[in-house]
């Protein structure tokens, strides 16, 4: 007859032991996992915020100030700006303000940083206000937007605008892209320099 042997009460005790450390190491696995994926979503988004928001922004400014008027294309204070444009009448050449409405007159689109609740929490936004009308969410989560004035080898306050446009040679903006600081991805600054190129109209009109 064999005789058969069980586990000892220490046996036990070490296998329950290793048996909570793999456990733990494995919940502590799983919550590193997740901390780096919000971590990488929050970056990911981060960037697309910046990169629609300069894409925007430099495209807008770019667009601003092609006719024949010596007059100001670019107005407004530190914190927002108002671009004025003229437009085709010629089809194959539409205009489109901030919205993506196309322009079938003179237009101006001022943007500028506005907020929202959303949850309770007061959000900023990257916003346009289309031809004077209400304020269009066009980015979320920017803040401090300010822009400065590229003239004659002086970089000046958006709020002292030159009263000949052809003197401006660019536009320097700021703004910041928020991150998610408790998530270890900090709210980041960016600056980018819009150069102001003439551009030959439809009609034939140069600035």
């Amino acid at each position: 007859m064999t005789s058969q042997r069980g586990f000892t009460l220490v046996e036990l005790l070490v296998a329950m032991t290793l048996g909570l450390f793999l456990t733990g190491g494995i919940i502590q696995a799983q919550l590193a996992a997740r901390q780096v994926l919000a971590m990488q979503t929050a970056l990911n988004r981060q960037s697309t915020t910046i990169l629609a928001a300069g894409d925007l922004l430099t495209r807008h400014i770019r667009e601003a100030g092609y006719g024949t008027s010596a007059g100001n294309a670019l107005s407004g204070t530190p914190n927002r700006i108002t671009v004025s444009y003229n437009y085709s009448i010629d089809p194959s050449l539409p205009g489109q303000d901030c919205t993506g409405t196309p322009l079938t007159a003179v237009s101006t689109d001022t943007f500028l940083v506005s907020t929202r609740v959303i949850d309770g929490a007061t959000v900023p936004f990257l916003g346009c206000e289309p031809n004077g009308g209400s304020v269009e969410l066009l980015v979320p989560d920017i803040d401090r937007l300010a822009f400065r004035y590229y003239v004659a080898g002086d970089l000046r306050p958006a709020n002292e605008i030159p009263t000949d446009w052809s003197t401006v040679n660019g536009v320097r903006l700021t703004f910041t892209a928020l991150g998610n600081p408790a998530g270890g991805v900090p709210d980041q600054e960016v600056v980018l320099s819009v150069g102001v190129r003439a551009r030959i109209l439809a009609g034939g009109a140069q600035p």
